[in-house]
């Protein structure tokens, strides 16, 4: 059943250079099926036009206004560790995704709004781990 939360997936800017762009369409797909509204790094915020400042404020009011986070943090990434802290400001719940052979900053697993740790190979493996923790939510 589809719940009326908003969720925000976020990762780190430059895997789009390295070609995850088609990953983060897939994940926005699939968890639009389990969220009222989903938004996500790309496409949503990716291509920013505001100032750094402004781009701040608003990262910050969009992860206020969220009632899940989804993290991809296989890639240690300033803008990411910033939005993480953000969420442990705000209170707002966090699953974090790892891409079995990376290794996830040690910093960015210990939020203390992590709910949940998702170790995936690829995209066919992540789907199911989400709809798993979509059901426990």
């Amino acid at each position: 059943m589809k719940s009326k939360m908003k969720v925000y997936i976020m990762g780190p800017k430059q895997l789009a250079a390295k070609g995850a762009i088609p990953f983060y369409e897939n994940i926005v797909a699939f968890t639009k099926n389990y969220f009222g509204k989903v938004v996500c790094t790309y496409p949503d915020f990716w291509d920013s036009k505001r100032s750094p400042r402004s781009h701040y404020n608003f990262m910050k009011s969009v992860i206020k206004s969220c009632d899940y986070l989804i993290a991809e943090v296989s890639t240690p990434a300033t803008g990411l560790g910033i939005e993480l802290e953000m969420a442990v400001t705000y209170k707002i719940p966090v699953i974090a995704l790892v891409r079995e052979g990376q290794k996830a900053s040690h910093l960015a697993l210990g939020v203390p709004v992590l709910r949940r740790i998702i170790t995936y190979k690829d995209q066919k493996d992540l789907n199911p781990k989400l709809a798993r923790a979509f059901a426990a939510l």
